[in-house]
């Protein structure tokens, strides 16, 4: 029986892409580098920040292995965070119907909890302000503990919420969601197509379930 449900933020609670684009671009241009399209950042995202900004700025064909690449990625990524930070709701909503989801798994006495990639103080931010008074337990990325598809945080959202790994559904928006899920035992790890990612790219890590709308998430719960 599902008593829990956790879910990634970016690509499945929020729809983020439009808003990190906007704030990778403003450290690419100052620091001389190529912007990016909303497809490249699309394929970026998913394993934490760092991950990102690397991937951003090896897209202009600086070498980030290189002591200078490093130096590059390391003030780039900073100024990202700190830019980031201090608005992380700008160009960013909710996807239709999730708040309605969410309300409906709270009513029937679901817990419920968020772990991201994204960094820990930017992920409690952006719940509290969209999704107030939702969560019991919301964790980020942070130092020192290895981030998805490492189960470690999955294990410590799972003590924080008082439920066994088999009694959660993990849903998420990428590969890295998928292999997550399988790692940290959940009953069930549900795939969102409405994400940063194609049904297709999905299906490949094969999730237990992939879903299309958030009202499917009501669906699988009351299936029990």
């Amino acid at each position: 029986m599902i008593k829990a449900c956790v879910f990634d933020l970016d690509g499945t609670l929020l729809d983020t892409l439009q808003s990190i684009r906007h704030f990778v671009n403003v450290h690419m241009r100052k620091n001389g580098l190529v912007e990016l399209d909303i497809e490249s950042v699309r394929a970026f995202v998913g394993d934490g920040a760092r991950k990102l900004i690397e991937l951003s700025v090896g897209a202009s064909g600086i070498d980030i292995g290189s002591q200078s690449g490093r130096e590059l990625v390391s003030r780039v990524l900073s100024e990202y965070v700190d830019d980031y930070n201090s608005d992380p709701a700008y160009l960013t909503e909710p996807y239709v119907g999730i708040k309605e989801a969410l309300e409906h798994l709270r009513e029937q006495g679901i817990r419920l909890g968020v772990l991201s990639n994204k960094p820990d103080a930017t992920v409690k931010q952006l719940v509290e302000k969209f999704f107030p008074d939702t969560f019991e337990v919301v964790m980020g990325g942070r130092e020192g503990i290895p981030l998805k598809p490492s189960p470690d945080s999955a294990f410590e959202v799972c003590r924080a919420l008082g439920v066994s790994t088999f009694e959660v559904a993990y849903f998420g928006d990428t590969a890295v969601d998928i292999r997550t899920a399988k790692a940290f035992g959940a009953s069930l790890g549900v795939a969102v197509g409405w994400g940063f990612r194609t049904a297709e790219e999905l299906m490949r890590d094969e999730p237990d379930r992939l879903i299309f709308s958030p009202s499917q998430i009501i669906e699988i719960i009351d299936e029990g």
